[in-house]
């Protein structure tokens, strides 16, 4: 009789503990879910929102005209002022090594140097 009761408690004992061991696996198991639920339905969102934006990709590429637009040239209007080109001067890049007689200068190192007058004399 004592070894029955024994078997019983162990029985009752391990199914407690199996059912306590169960309840605490479907609580991680579907915090787990939930997570991964929400992760995938994320992923559907961007998948669409990648495959509209492809669709629109396509859309707007194909609209592209082929031929490049054609630029015309409008005459000016009668109020503008013409246009005057000023030729550049000839010895623009060349320098003939002289200063204006107004300017101060000097030499340090070999490297002439000037001074320039803020006012006018």
């Amino acid at each position: 009789m004592k070894t029955i009761r024994w078997s019983v408690l162990a029985v009752i004992a391990l199914g407690a503990a199996g059912l306590l061991l169960a309840r605490g696996d479907t609580v991680r198991t579907t915090d787990a879910d939930s997570e991964v639920r929400a992760l995938r339905r994320q992923a559907e969102e961007l998948q669409s929102r990648l495959k509209t934006l492809e669709q629109r990709l396509t859309k707007v590429e194909s609209a592209k005209p082929s031929v490049p637009p054609r630029i015309e040239i409008l005459p000016r209007s009668s109020n503008a002022p013409p246009m005057i080109l000023v030729p550049p001067h000839r010895d623009a890049l060349k320098r003939s090594g002289q200063s204006p007689k107004i300017w101060g200068g000097g030499d340090i190192n070999g490297w002439p140097y000037c001074y320039i007058p803020c006012e006018g004399r």
